[in-house]
């Protein structure tokens, strides 16, 4: 009988915590997630402030920095490709380019945006 005094508190206290469970990663996932959807929704809202024929500096202003971006020469003129997350593709906590509006800047000069923009150059 005395056993079952000392076990019966031992038991209720294994019962009660059985039940507590605390999950951070969720949280953190949580938060990561509404970052990049609101960088997205950021970006696509940018994009319309836009307009062709602005300098580099004048879109870095607006859409601030690229996710990606590529630079070559071509016939004497430099060509930047910056790129901005648009759109979600995968979940796999990476930005890809098929995630992204490429914006084409040529001698500091951004003459146009999107895939036809890209497909030109």
């Amino acid at each position: 009988m005395k056993k079952w005094f000392m076990l019966a508190p031992a038991a209720l206290l294994v019962a009660t915590l059985a039940g507590c469970s605390v999950h951070v990663a969720s949280d953190k996932n949580s938060n990561y997630d509404s970052n990049w959807q609101k960088a997205q929704k950021e970006n696509r809202k940018n994009l319309s402030a836009l307009e062709i024929g602005m300098s580099k500096d004048q879109v870095q202003t607006i859409m601030g920095y690229s996710d990606l971006n590529e630079a070559f020469q071509k016939d004497g003129k430099l060509v930047q490709l910056w790129y901005y997350r648009t759109q979600h593709v995968k979940s796999d906590s990476r930005t890809t380019k098929d995630e992204c509006t490429p914006l084409v800047i040529v001698d500091g000069q951004l003459v146009g945006w999107g895939e036809a923009a890209l497909q030109s150059l």
